[in-house]
């Protein structure tokens, strides 16, 4: 019985030494890296710092531009290509307010077309009588007809019956 439960004791000591050295590197690269971020007015950048190098390497960059009239809010993200230097286009996330509503487009890079077509996608969120409570409709933009396609249809009937009773009961 002594010799089963020194084993056992001996082997748990084992594992213990042996995930203490190979944990350890790992818990410890995680903090040689860290982000640095340099934020302006209409900019921001995201900065990778090496602690064992003590280098910034540029990572993202964010660009803000907001409307004269503050209704709509752009933002486009930069990714840095450390091959050329330089920073290559990656989204662009569009806000613009209408009345109580809010419209939200997002769309990808595309280095084939320049320009922001690949992934488009447009939310649609409509606050109810002033509350918190907001409905949404999706949609993502179809290439090959060239049309915006509700992405959730069913949830999209739903909403169009609802309006339908609801202006019938107001007159």
């Amino acid at each position: 019985m002594k010799k089963i439960v020194f084993s056992i004791s001996t082997l748990v000591i084992i594992i213990t030494t042996c995930l203490l050295f190979v944990c350890s590197p790992a818990a410890n690269a995680k903090k040689l890296r860290s982000f640095v971020y340099d934020k302006g007015q209409n900019k921001e950048t995201v900065f990778l710092y090496d602690s064992t190098t003590c280098v910034l390497t540029p990572h993202l960059k964010y660009e803000y531009v907001v409307s004269e009239n503050g209704q709509s809010k752009t933002k486009k993200a930069y990714r840095w290509n450390a091959d050329d230097k330089t920073w290559i286009p990656s989204y662009i996330f569009i806000v613009t307010n209408v009345g109580d509503s809010q419209i939200q487009e997002f769309a990808r890079w595309s280095a084939v077309k320049n320009e922001f077509c690949l992934n488009r996608q447009k939310a649609i969120f409509d606050r109810i009588d002033g509350s918190n409570i907001s409905n949404y409709i999706s949609f993502k933009w179809n290439e090959r007809n060239k049309k915006w396609e509700v992405v959730d249809g069913e949830q999209f009937e739903k909403n169009i019956a609802l309006l339908i009773n609801h202006s019938k009961n107001i007159k």
